[in-house]
């Protein structure tokens, strides 16, 4: 996420960005993203190039995998497969979910607006939520006895690991110019994505072991 370890609650689109060293690997992706919203700020400068910066907050839905440390879709397999719900850290830190769909229909907006060319824009759902609440709805939904299990970010990842405590965007600017607000809220979409991924396993049953929904690996990464 492009605005680091910002303390300053929500998130508002000119705000100042703070990173950590260069030491810690983390900060690459969240410095990567600014320098792409640089250049392509730049060739709307330069060239007109009609650029429109959407910065997404943890957007989800049915089919999103895990592969990547995603935590929802981490979540629901445990949760279905009654395997430990594995928590990274205390528990504490705070993230908000948006469903795909207003995703989508917040894209597609602000690609119909004029004046939200040369803009950036936040795009997400500000309902928060601490991950260790995130696991407990997705276990009471799902109906699931698996165990909460916290894991330290030293084993989850690596020694000196730096999280962000919380990751709240302010929506206004986007509500102000097209009218956005999301419509899921957090208990809808976890209900959601539950179903679609119990299709997903009972598909899975009628298929050869060899085919591709049983070859996919659960593997945690950094996606909270």
């Amino acid at each position: 996420m492009v605005y680091g370890k910002s303390t300053k609650y929500p998130f508002c689109e000119d705000d100042d960005s703070v990173y950590g060293p260069t030491t810690k690997s983390r900060w690459s992706y969240a410095c990567s993203k600014a320098i792409d919203e640089f250049l392509a700020l730049a060739y709307h400068e330069s060239q007109r190039l009609p650029v429109i910066v959407a910065r997404l907050f943890n957007t989800t839905g049915p089919r999103q995998t895990g592969r990547y440390g995603m935590v929802l879709p981490r979540f629901v397999d445990q949760a279905l497969r009654g395997k430990p719900l594995t928590v990274f850290g205390t528990g504490h830190q705070t993230r908000c979910f948006a469903d795909v769909s207003d995703s989508v229909r917040a894209l597609l907006l602000l690609a119909a607006h004029p004046k939200a060319v040369g803009q950036v824009f936040n795009v997400g759902n500000p309902e928060e939520v601490s991950i260790y609440d995130l696991a407990k709805l997705v276990k009471k939904i799902a109906e699931s006895k698996s165990e909460i299990r916290l894991v330290p970010y030293d084993e989850a990842y690596q020694p000196g690991f730096e999280d962000m405590e919380r990751r709240v965007p302010s929506i206004d600017k986007i509500a102000r110019l097209v009218a956005y607000k999301p419509k899921v809220k957090l208990h809808d979409i976890v209900s959601r994505f539950i179903d679609a991924r119990r299709q997903e396993f009972a598909a899975a049953e009628r298929v050869p072991v060899t085919s591709a929904l049983h070859a996919q690996p659960l593997r945690a990464g950094a996606g909270e």
